[in-house]
């Protein structure tokens, strides 16, 4: 990143920037937007030491938005 900035100056850098993740953010919506289900569900489990941990997903699509909830998996838990 120095390298571009020293290159091309600071201003420049952070259009380009919010550029890209503005360019990135319409592409994922456009294709968000494209898919046909309005939902999918999955459970799944990973195996941690000496537990079985649950994993519940369930994606909705909105139009241009995805809302992820994880409602029913197992608690978080911090790994050692």
């Amino acid at each position: 990143m120095k390298n571009l900035i020293s290159r091309y100056g600071l201003s420049k850098f952070i259009h380009t920037c919010n550029y890209l993740l503005d360019k990135s953010e319409y592409l994922t919506r456009k294709d968000i937007a494209s898919i046909s289900k309005t939902s999918c569900y999955g459970k799944d489990y990973i195996e941690y030491r000496d537990r079985n941990l649950k994993i519940c997903v369930n994606v909705q699509f909105t139009g241009t938005n995805v809302n992820i909830d994880f409602t029913g998996s197992s608690e978080q838990i911090v790994l050692h």
